[in-house]
């Protein structure tokens, strides 16, 4: 055994000790210092499609909620439990649209009445209730208005948000794949499949092959860098067609032997049993404390 690998196992030995000292004294302090906390678990948040993590991706992060034609008069009121005053001077139940909006929803109804064969009321009513996220009316209306016009691409991607945000991913993703067979560039639809495949359908192997198309078509497409965040390195992959290039190996790395080796290994052994033996003899706690 050289020289250098007799100076390493003597340094990791040190350490290991030194370690096992400070943890004894740093557990024995807790133990005497910190109270017990109040709470046996930690608190968690969870989130469903239609909520922060779902329906707001795919309907608020992709460009115009897959280029949804805005209403007809002005931006769209929220109505969401924003109290207004109606016609015997009550408020209006939270979810309710506003009066005003509530007027131009009759409108587009007695337009789609009129004109059975349009597919501008119902789409535009369709809009309307999306805008206001009452997404069980949006989806009646959108497939109302695809009854007419089949070919609309958008249309069929806002059904497919619509879907999504009601918690139905599947059926969203369906819509989408029937927006590609229209249109297979359209931008809006391949960006809203990254969202229903991770969020919805918790399949990270189809969201990173749709991520990957996009790429391939658009880069620099709005929130697609961040997505390729959450869909990690995998990606890479399939972009490049090849794994990254791996870092170059430290060229120290050649002179070391395999004694060299298992004399690191032990040094680290030790340092294990010597943390596991620390925290034996403090694991009951000193009288009157309570233990882990």
């Amino acid at each position: 055994m050289r020289k250098e690998t007799v100076i390493t196992a003597a340094v990791f030995l040190a350490v290991g000790f030194l370690a096992g000292y400070i943890y004894d004294s740093e557990r024995n302090w807790s133990r005497q210092e910190l109270p017990a906390s109040p709470s046996g678990r930690p608190a968690s948040l969870s989130a469903q499609p239609g909520q922060a993590s779902g329906g707001a991706a795919a309907a608020e992060e992709t460009p115009g909620a897959g280029e949804a034609a805005p209403p007809a008069s002005g931006p769209a009121a929220q109505g969401n439990g924003v109290e207004e005053t109606g016609a015997a001077g009550q408020a209006l139940p939270p979810g309710h649209p506003t009066l005003a909006v509530a007027g131009q929803m009759k409108d587009l109804e007695d337009q789609a009445s009129r004109n059975p064969e349009d597919p501008g009321p119902p789409l535009k009513l369709a809009n309307l209730f999306f805008d206001q996220r009452m997404f069980e009316q949006a989806v009646t209306w959108y497939e109302h208005a695809l009854k007419l016009d089949p070919k609309n691409v958008n249309a069929h991607t806002d059904l497919g948000t619509a879907y999504f945000n009601l918690g139905r991913s599947a059926e969203a993703l369906a819509e989408y794949k029937k927006s590609l067979e229209i249109d297979s560039t359209h931008e809006p639809t391949m960006y809203n499949m990254i969202i229903v495949n991770l969020e919805g359908l918790h399949d990270p192997k189809a969201a990173r092959a749709a991520w990957e198309k996009l790429y391939r078509r658009n880069p620099n497409y709005a929130g697609l860098a961040a997505l390729k965040d959450r869909l990690g390195p995998g990606v890479e992959r399939g972009v490049h067609g090849h794994l990254p290039r791996p870092c170059a190996r430290h060229k120290g790395m050649d002179k070391w032997k395999l004694s060299d080796v298992l004399a690191i290994l032990l040094c680290v052994l030790v340092l294990v049993i010597q943390l596991l033996v620390g925290g034996s003899r403090w694991g009951s706690g000193p009288p009157g404390l309570p233990g882990d």
